[in-house]
């Protein structure tokens, strides 16, 4: 029986657990077993002709909790089976939309492999301080420093910090995360991103993250940090559950957290951060003021003070306020502050300091934070503040320095901007009181047209071998765009920004700047990919491919795929890629329809099926338009060829892959033809050929940077290495090309390399050694659904086993 106060809605949903939840409250609302909704989906989706149609066990696994990702098709067909219209379950769809774009931004997460600078105005804590340090003394402590808002926890931690590494000496390792636990504009930091990114920076490839459990996951975090003393810093906690899957239980790492409170099921020895005492209050206004000076000891100084609740920021920010008023006594200062009282303004001191710092700004700097505070990135530079706010970076950056100067902005030691997030929740709320939802809009599609404006400028430099498909109608800039000169400045840009990229992408361009969504998926894709930052590219391409038509959401589901191969989700990338076919054949685009068959064939050879995938690569040589194109099929039969014995033919479609190549005038197209010619001549034994192409690969991939053809030269030149007796020299190039592939994430080039060092460590005696490799590339193979890598692996330990003499094969 249905209940008369109407369905439950989608409203405010902003988790998996919480949308999953809601829709079984629905199926109840609506008195529909499984099994009817299942039949209802099902006759739905065959009315409008919809071809994959889900499992029965599909349809219930939908309505549960503990789901880690999200069918948004699926979710409003439920809805829309148990509404009895798809129009009313077009709410169901845009909460699968928030709930995709809030767990997105829950896992960018940024991991620093370094503490930030220790803060010279550090005032009083003594007591704190060493409570931190006593109670951090031990490997494997953990220490909650706890208290409200703006108190300087974090100050504490970074002092704690930077003590206990010098206690440590040479050879420690320090981390801090800000785990955005009170950020009001940004979601808490999933705790399996931060994990995640721990490891990433203590060097584990992305593609075997990808593979791993949550208890996985912290067993490898246990390993690389056995016997390294650590340090690691995660500030602003907001529960239990965000901390503990983070730690790394024991070992040599101390853990320091700040938390406005006690964090359940946290072993850990708290320090509670209170108000100032009377006198370290008086001190830090005085430091904030200087150079402007503060006797301490005046009535006027401490009746300041006691009026702001001796709260750290609050006597911050009055103190910059004091600086920037020469002309103010320290009881006008005084008065002011109990007037603002006398309003209601005051909140232990932070609302009214924060409302009198605000209040005392010149229009364009009030304005320049109420627009910082919409940013959806956790630092900026000065170009995209500019954007922000329309003008010059000479306006820009006066407006940044003012806020600087009057503690309501932070700026790093690299030159980028942040805000406490105190004072973004005050700004974020003075932009919705002050400016119109039109202002707000004008402010973000600019700084959408700023990053559309560099980005399409970075791409070309970054990623010349890849071809875009992209709408028309690219941003550009009225405001200043950083200059980029060179792939390095480029690099260097984009390793700062991307991260700001696809949130602001996401959070800001589906409404305002479409295109800007889908552009943006082409033009990362290959920084995301090789990055391995797989979730990230996930949600990115889904979204462009949601926004876009034609041949530009023929592209971004090919970039879907492209995500789906390191993940070893071939099902999910054979389907993509079909879905783009269509599409290509439909818009009768040649270039589209041929990449995307030489990218099926790949599909099928990745699973063994080599027959399929021979005609695919010959169907996208035979209509290939032009010289790159057909350089792309050439280069895979010719490892096809090679994986089937018949050498000579690869060969001969080898030396054809690299002249096409060399015709396009793209040195990275080039690289790849001469490890294809060199590799294979290495496999037919003709060695000092094959070095020579392979080294020339090795050089141009360098120059390039192009790190997934560099790992592959390094490691076919150990092979030749090996085979020419040269052992050691083989098993360096095989180390340095196993550090390539790990650092960039590349599964694929891995496993390889994994084999190979396999062989070569067995020929230099270490069976152990070897049996460690050949499990390591069984394992990735397995992961990946790398048939022929895990047969090798596979012959390679039974090589490797007792009483086996005969080298694996390679």
């Amino acid at each position: 029986m249905r209940e008369a106060d109407g369905p439950p809605r989608p409203d405010s949903v902003r988790s998996l657990d919480e949308l999953a939840t809601r829709l079984q409250a629905l199926r109840s609302w609506a008195g529909v077993s499984y099994r009817a909704l299942h039949r209802e989906v099902l006759r739905g989706r065959r009315e409008r002709g919809v071809a994959e149609l889900p499992a029965f066990d599909t349809v219930h696994r939908c309505l549960q909790t503990g789901r880690t990702r999200i069918d948004a098709e699926l979710v409003v067909d439920v809805a829309a089976a148990l509404l009895g219209s798809r129009d009313l379950a077009a709410p169901w769809r845009q909460a699968c939309q928030v709930v995709a774009q809030t767990e997105l931004e829950a896992r960018l997460v940024t991991v620093s492999d370094s503490m930030p600078p220790d803060d010279s105005d550090f005032v009083g804590r003594s007591v704190e301080l060493a409570e931190v340090l006593a109670a951090a003394g031990e490997p494997g402590s953990v220490v909650t420093v706890m208290g409200m808002g703006g108190m300087g926890k974090t100050r504490l931690a970074v002092r704690a910090a930077h003590r206990l590494t010098a206690e440590l000496g040479a050879g420690v390792v320090t981390f801090f995360v800000d785990l955005r636990g009170y950020d009001t504009e940004r979601p808490p930091a999933d705790p399996e991103s931060v994990l995640d990114a721990l490891l990433k920076v203590l060097g584990v490839p992305a593609a075997r993250l990808v593979h791993l459990d949550l208890d996985a996951r912290r067993a490898l975090l246990r390993k690389r940090l056995s016997g390294r003393p650590a340090v690691l810093v995660l500030d602003n906690a907001s529960s239990g559950a965000q901390v503990l899957p983070v730690l790394p239980d024991d070992g040599a790492c101390r853990v320091v957290v700040t938390s406005r409170h006690s964090l359940e099921g946290v072993r850990a020895t708290e320090v509670q951060l209170d108000a100032f005492a009377a006198r370290d209050a008086t001190e830090a206004l005085r430091r904030a003021a200087h150079p402007t000076p503060v006797d301490v000891r005046s009535a006027q100084a401490h009746r300041i003070v006691e009026l702001v609740g001796r709260h750290p920021l609050a006597l911050s920010l009055v103190g910059a306020r004091v600086r920037s008023a020469p002309g103010w006594t320290l009881a006008d200062h005084a008065e002011r502050l109990a007037e603002a009282r006398l309003a209601g303004r005051l909140d232990a001191g932070i609302d009214v300091a924060l409302g009198l710092s605000y209040d005392r700004l010149p229009a364009e700097s009030r304005r320049m934070l109420r627009l910082v505070a919409l940013h959806p990135g956790a630092d900026l530079d000065t170009y995209a503040a500019a954007a922000l706010l329309g003008t010059s970076l000479a306006v820009a950056d006066a407006s940044l320095t003012e806020l600087v100067d009057a503690s309501l902005v932070r700026r790093s030691a690299s030159g980028r901007f942040s805000l406490h997030d105190l004072v973004r929740t005050f700004a974020s709320h003075r932009a919705h009181e002050e400016d119109p939802a039109s202002a707000r809009r004008a402010a973000t599609a600019r700084l959408l047209d700023h990053h559309d404006a560099v980005m399409t400028r970075v791409a070309p430099l970054l990623f010349p071998q890849v071809s875009l498909v992209v709408p028309d109608g690219r941003g550009l800039s009225a405001t200043p765009e950083p200059q980029l000169p060179d792939r390095e400045a480029a690099q260097r840009w984009l390793d700062l920004e991307w991260r700001n990229l696809v949130s602001s992408a996401l959070r800001l361009g589906e409404a305002e700047r479409p295109e800007h969504v889908v552009r943006l998926s082409a033009h990362l894709q290959r920084h995301l990919e090789v990055g391995g930052h797989f979730v990230e590219a996930e949600a990115l391409h889904s979204a462009a491919a949601d926004l876009a038509t034609g041949a530009s959401r023929a592209q971004a589901l090919t970039n879907m795929a492209s995500v789906c191969f390191p993940l070893g989700r071939h099902g999910d990338a054979e389907k993509h890629l079909r879905d783009a076919l269509t599409i290509y054949r439909r818009w009768d685009n040649g270039p589209g329809e041929c990449k995307t068959l030489n990218n099926l064939g790949i599909v099928h050879q990745h699973a063994g099926d080599y027959d399929r995938a021979r005609r695919h690569f010959e169907a996208a040589l035979g209509m290939a338009p032009n010289a790159l194109l057909r350089s792309f099929p050439l280069a895979n039969l010719a490892k096809l060829s090679t994986r089937l014995g018949l050498h000579e033919q690869a060969l001969s479609y080898a030396r054809r892959a690299l002249d096409e190549a060399r015709s396009v005038d793209d040195p990275t197209r080039v690289a790849q033809g001469l490890f294809t010619v060199g590799d294979q001549l290495r496999v037919m034994g003709r060695l000092d050929e094959a070095r020579a192409e392979l080294q020339q690969s090795l050089e141009l991939a360098r120059s390039s940077r192009f790190p997934y053809c560099e790992a592959f030269a390094l490691n076919a030149l150990g092979l030749v290495s090996l085979e020419l007796g040269e052992v050691d020299a083989a098993e360096r190039l095989q180390l340095e090309a196993l550090d390539v592939a790990r650092e960039f994430g590349i599964g694929a080039v891995e496993v390889v390399v994994l084999n190979a060092l396999g062989t070569t460590l067995r020929r230099l005696g270490r069976r152990a050694d070897a049996l460690a490799s050949y499990d390591a590339a069984l394992l990735l193979a397995s992961d990946t659904g790398d048939h022929h890598q895990y047969a090798l692996a596979e012959e390679g330990i039974r090589a490797t086993s007792p009483g086996a003499t005969e080298p694996a094969p390679t």
